[in-house]
């Protein structure tokens, strides 16, 4: 490609960003401190990706579908977030990811924000109903 310069400038930002994030960020908040350089970082790495795309190509990736999609997924995290803890860390958390995927699959396929993976969805609950001898 053409535009490999503005790829590489863009990597070296977030190669020494990260690095001088997390060297003052882990010093001063030990693991967390790794986990926010490295959210801060690749924010910024995004940002200036979707400005460089926006710019250079005339495109904008992202639709209000989007916007529905991330609301939906912040709903079900705090509902599955106010669970309470079941006493056994492995269980409880496979538990809550099984809820958390199906929570927002049903969600996702009810509220139509993906017309693409809605008729994926469709072609497997056809492969259900037809496993299970049901018609609609």
């Amino acid at each position: 490609s053409k535009y490999w310069r503005i790829d590489f400038y863009t990597q070296l930002v977030l190669v020494v960003l990260m690095f001088v994030l997390n060297y003052y960020l882990v010093k001063n908040y030990g693991r967390m401190g790794a986990a926010y350089a490295n959210l801060i970082s690749f924010t910024v790495y995004n940002v200036l990706r979707f400005i460089y795309i926006k710019h250079l190509f005339k495109l904008q990736p992202f639709t209000i579908k989007n916007l529905y999609a991330f609301i939906l997924g912040c709903v079900c995290f705090v509902l599955i977030w106010v669970i309470p803890f079941i006493g056994n860390i492995y269980t409880d958390s496979v538990l809550k990811t099984i809820l958390f995927s199906l929570v927002f699959a049903v969600a996702f396929y009810k509220f139509n924000i993906s017309a693409d993976v809605n008729r994926a969805m469709d072609v497997y609950i056809e492969k259900g109903r037809s496993l299970f001898g049901r018609k609609k």
